[in-house]
């Protein structure tokens, strides 16, 4: 769940406010709890990977179903699926910014397909290392608001990622099993 309601208490039920992910991640920060995890490897998303990747030439609607129908936090849109070099990601964030996921509104204006990736990912997305300290990703992170960040090797191909839950993971219980 990306966030979750908040309620003034469970009898009236009145929404005050919601909660995220990233509120939760700049909460630890600012309350000075320091990650049980050290580095990106510990907690990174490496099992299947093939979910989070998405060629920038696909259309936006098969990143839509990934995002809305499967839960995932976003997909990183690589040069092509041979050679994942991270062009981009694509969040709900730029679905919103963009308004392509109003497919019914592209329909009834005779548009007969869906816009590509490249038209709605957003450029120049922080990248990380497995070596890198998670403390130093998880501030960056969470001021920026990405809730996916793809992990490269040396060769500047994605590897992994590393979403809220991961770097929540990382303050509150530490690595993955059997890192």
């Amino acid at each position: 769940t990306i966030g979750a309601p908040v309620v003034d208490n469970l009898v009236d039920n009145k929404l005050i406010g919601v909660v995220t992910y990233n509120d939760l991640l700049n909460y630890l920060i600012k309350a000075g709890y320091r990650p049980l995890a050290e580095t990106v490897e510990e907690v990174m998303t490496k099992k299947n990977l093939d979910k989070y990747i998405i060629s920038w030439r696909d259309r936006v609607n098969k990143v839509w179903s990934r995002i809305v129908y499967h839960g995932l936090p976003g997909v990183v849109a690589v040069r092509s699926l041979d050679e994942p070099i991270p062009m981009g990601i694509v969040t709900y964030k730029e679905f919103i910014r963009s308004s392509r996921w109003l497919f019914h509104r592209e329909s009834e204006q005779h548009i007969t397909a869906p816009a590509k990736v490249q038209r709605i990912m957003l450029r120049g997305v922080l990248v990380a290392t497995n070596d890198m300290p998670i403390e130093m990703v998880a501030k960056v992170v969470a001021e920026q608001d990405l809730p996916l960040v793809p992990v490269i090797d040396s060769d500047g191909r994605v590897i992994g990622v590393l979403t809220y839950e991961d770097l929540i993971r990382a303050y509150l219980e530490g690595a993955k099993p059997g890192r």
